[in-house]
């Protein structure tokens, strides 16, 4: 998201008697106006063009005017113009000066890169699954894996990446999209429960 805010000064002349004053900036095509103080003016917004009058306008006021735009999602880093004109009844036409350009620059992230993240990610579960039977190759004498091993290093393996699906989500991350998040949530507790359910059946018999 980038926002761009811009103050104008608009001082009318006290020896003459000013009317209708109109206040029109144009912003980049596509940008949208996200905040604007009217400063008691007559306000309109169409597409690219914003527009402020003043049907009767005192000599003895100053008017400032803040806006704040925000860029189109496909916005690429640049600087792009603002303009802006000021006339009206017994009011010289003229263009507004100061800073006329927004520049749009991307956002310093501090997050790990995604492909680092979910490369980590990977590599977790890699260990859990080998690890756990590794584990079960151990602890059986004749060092041989059972179904019931192959179940428990798959359902652990499902839970860690819960774990770290949990974790990154947190953490503001956000590598994964929502849905994928759902599904593999309701795939883990369909494995987990598959373990245990296929454990507590073993156990019965």
């Amino acid at each position: 998201m980038f926002d761009v805010v811009l103050t104008l000064n608009v001082t009318p002349d006290a020896s003459q008697k000013i009317s209708s004053l109109e206040l029109d900036e144009t912003i980049p095509a596509g940008w949208i106006v996200t905040r604007a103080d009217h400063a008691e003016a007559i306000f309109d917004a169409s597409e690219s063009e914003l527009r402020w009058t003043w049907l009767s306008a005192g000599a003895e006021n100053d008017r400032t005017i803040t806006y704040e735009i925000k860029a189109s999602p496909n916005t690429t880093e640049g600087s792009y113009p603002i303009s802006g004109r000021v006339s009206g009844v017994n009011v010289t036409g003229t263009s507004v000066g100061g800073d006329l350009t927004a520049t749009v620059t991307s956002p310093t992230s501090t997050s790990p890169p995604a492909v680092w993240v979910a490369g980590t990610a990977f590599a977790l579960m890699f260990v859990t699954f080998w690890g756990m039977i590794l584990l079960g190759w151990l602890k059986d004498k004749d060092h041989k894996l059972d179904k019931g091993e192959m179940r428990r290093a798959i359902a652990g393996t499902f839970v860690v990446g819960f774990i770290i699906l949990t974790v990154s989500s947190c953490t503001g991350f956000g590598i994964f999209q929502k849905e994928i998040v759902q599904a593999y949530t309701q795939l883990t507790f369909i494995v987990v429960g598959f373990y245990f359910g296929a454990r507590t059946a073993v156990t019965s018999g």
